[in-house]
């Protein structure tokens, strides 16, 4: 896998691999640490956007994959689907939803 720093340049699928990468809290938060500085270095976004923009295109990208992977990026990332919510874990749409 390639490795995920602040000045590195990857496919959205290494991306997303090097997020799934991290199997605890503690790994997401490093990893969203790193991302957060990328976004800075590459797109001149402050924190909070990079945070907002990062979590969204978690939760898209999670919507390619099954329940599980959704799960687990919810759980570590807080990252849902930014049009469906985590309406994949029931079928049914949530508060994130409507």
């Amino acid at each position: 896998m390639k490795e995920h720093t602040a000045d590195s340049t990857m496919t959205w699928g290494e991306w997303f691999d090097s997020a799934l990468a991290c199997n605890t809290k503690e790994d997401a938060a490093a990893w969203l640490k790193i991302e957060v500085e990328r976004h800075r270095v590459k797109f001149g976004n402050p924190p909070k956007k990079a945070r907002t923009l990062i979590a969204s295109n978690l939760g898209y990208m999670a919507g390619y994959y099954d329940g599980g992977v959704a799960s687990k990026i919810h759980r570590l990332f807080g990252a849902v689907h930014p049009i469906f919510g985590s309406a994949y874990e029931t079928g049914e749409a949530d508060e994130t939803t409507g």
